[in-house]
C-alpha cells in the first residue's frame, strides 16, 4: 500500500522517490498539527478535576479577611449629591474607590455634575452602580430648555416690484425658483419677442415652473410707459416676420402674399382677413406690429 501510494504521488506531481517520502511524512505530521487542538480540548474537558485545593484556598483568604473593614457599606439608601460628596461616602454605597476617587478630581479639575446622566462622564463607570443609585442623586433628571426670547414682530414688507423688461439675468435668479435655465430662456424670450406687454405672457416661456410664474409675477411688472418692439407688417419680409415668437411660418407667407395681391396693409385689422389668422392669433400679436 505504502508503495502504490508513493507511486501515485511521483506520477501525479512529478517529484522524485526522496520528495514522495518526504511528502509521506509531512501529510501525517499536518493532520496531526490541524486536529491535536480538537484532541486536547477533547481530552481536557472529559477528565475529571478537583477543586479541592482551590477552595481551601479560598476558604484560607477569607478567615484572614478582617472582620470589620475600613469602610462600611451603608445598607440604607441616602440622598446625596455627587457634586459635594466624599470620595468615603460614595465608597460606602458601594462605588468602587478607583471610580469614586475618578469623581472627586473631576470636581476637582472644575467639572459640574448638572443632571443625573452627567456621572456617566467618569470613565469607566459602574453602570449597574448608577442605575441603582440615580433616584437618591440630588440632581434633575434633565435641564428644562432655555426660554428663547420673543423676536420682535415686524411687519414684513414686499419685495421691490420691478420692471420685467428692465431686468437683469442677476435680478431673475434673485426670484426662488428660478435659475440660470429659466433666467436665460426667460430673457431668450423676451427678446424673441420685443419686450412683454403682460406680465401673463410669462407663462409662454418653455417649460416654466407655475410656482415660478407666481413668484415672478410678484416681484415684477411692465412699467406703464414701456413700448414694445414692433415690425412693420409693409416692410417686414417673410423671415422677419416668422422670427417671431407669436407668427408662424405658414402666416409670414400669408401677409407677404396679401400684401402683394392686396398692396400695403392700409390698416392692422386688415390681417384678420387672412385666413390663417385667427381672431386670438390677431389679438395676441397686435401690439408687436405696425404699419
Amino acid at each position: 500500500m505504502p508503495d502504490r501510494l508513493r507511486r501515485s504521488i511521483q506520477s501525479f506531481f512529478q517529484v522524485s522517490r526522496g520528495e514522495s517520502n518526504a511528502f509521506l511524512i509531512l501529510i501525517p505530521l499536518m493532520l496531526g498539527i490541524l486536529f491535536s487542538e480538537y484532541l486536547f480540548r477533547q481530552w481536557w474537558f472529559s477528565r475529571p478535576h478537583d477543586f479541592t485545593s482551590d477552595r481551601q484556598l479560598l476558604d484560607s483568604l477569607l478567615r484572614q479577611w478582617p472582620a470589620d473593614s475600613t469602610v462600611a457599606v451603608s445598607r440604607q439608601p441616602i440622598p446625596f449629591n455627587p457634586n459635594n460628596v466624599t470620595a468615603a461616602f460614595l465608597i460606602s454605597i458601594g462605588l468602587q474607590k478607583n471610580l469614586a476617587d475618578r469623581v472627586v478630581n473631576y470636581r476637582t479639575g472644575g467639572g459640574i455634575f448638572r443632571v443625573k446622566s452627567d456621572v456617566l462622564k467618569i470613565y469607566n463607570m459602574d453602570t449597574a452602580w448608577f442605575a441603582r443609585h440615580k433616584k437618591w442623586m440630588l440632581l434633575p433628571d434633565s435641564l428644562p430648555r432655555p426660554v428663547k426670547k420673543r423676536m420682535e414682530v415686524r411687519q414684513s414688507l414686499p419685495p421691490a416690484i420691478a420692471d420685467i423688461n428692465q431686468a437683469d439675468s442677476i435680478g431673475l435668479l434673485a426670484v426662488r425658483g428660478i435659475g440660470p435655465v429659466y433666467a436665460g430662456r426667460i430673457l431668450k424670450f423676451r427678446r424673441a419677442l420685443g419686450g412683454f406687454y403682460s406680465m401673463e405672457q410669462l407663462a409662454e416661456v418653455y417649460k416654466i415652473d407655475t410656482a415660478a410664474v407666481r413668484e415672478l409675477q410678484r416681484r415684477f411688472r411692465v412699467g406703464p410707459d414701456f413700448e414694445p418692439a414692433r415690425i412693420s407688417v409693409n416692410q417686414a419680409d417673410e423671415n422677419t416676420l416668422a422670427r417671431h415668437p407669436y407668427i408662424s411660418r405658414p402666416q409670414a407667407k400669408a401677409i407677404v402674399a396679401y400684401r402683394f395681391q392686396h398692396g400695403a396693409f392700409q390698416s392692422l385689422d386688415d390681417l384678420k382677413k387672412i385666413h390663417l389668422i385667427s381672431a386670438a392669433d390677431w389679438q395676441r400679436i397686435i401690439p408687436y406690429l405696425e404699419l
